[in-house]
């Protein structure tokens, strides 16, 4: 349903400060809105069924297999799973 759909849009929020840091730093921010263009269509490329996972299709359009990082220490996050995280696999089973 397209109500569905609309409901699970990819949105990606930018604290203030980074905000305020991309302002300042014009190829950061082109950087970023690249990164953003490749999360969506990573995920619309899983939503189709071209890649079973998100570190599938974000590992091929950027060529880097992505890891949660904790954004305190730094560390990789073991176990996690950014796929489950955007609720990819919500609607089945």
């Amino acid at each position: 349903m397209a109500d569905d759909d609309d409901e699970k849009e990819l949105t990606v929020h930018l604290l203030p400060d980074v905000e305020a840091q991309l302002a300042a730093d014009p190829k950061m921010a082109d950087f970023v809105r690249e990164f953003v263009a490749q999360l969506h269509q990573a995920r619309d490329a899983v939503q189709r069924g071209q890649y079973k996972t998100m570190y599938d299709a974000i590992e091929a359009i950027t060529g880097s297999r992505p890891q949660k990082i904790d954004i305190e220490t730094g560390e990789v996050i073991e176990g996690a799973s950014i796929h489950d995280d955007m609720g990819l696999d919500e609607d089945e089973g």
